[in-house]
């Protein structure tokens, strides 16, 4: 969470988990079996990640609760 209790929407979420494991989205894309260019559209909010992406992700980041990326 932000400062004064705001959550952070779940892109700028997983943005900053990329940055802080210092994955590029084009790679940690393909690692989770995704077009870059879906990838990037899906993070920029354009349309929603499925269920199926989202824990292929959360597993990907080796977090175990897709809701702690995933859920604003």
């Amino acid at each position: 969470r932000r400062e004064g209790g705001e959550k952070m929407p779940k892109q700028n979420k997983l943005k900053a988990l990329l940055a802080e494991k210092q994955l590029t989205m084009r790679d940690f894309a393909l690692s989770v079996g995704m077009k870059p260019d879906t990838f990037y559209k899906k993070l920029s909010g354009k349309s929603e990640f499925t269920v199926s992406e989202a824990l292929r992700i959360s597993a990907a980041l080796n977090d175990s609760d897709p809701r702690e990326v995933f859920v604003t």
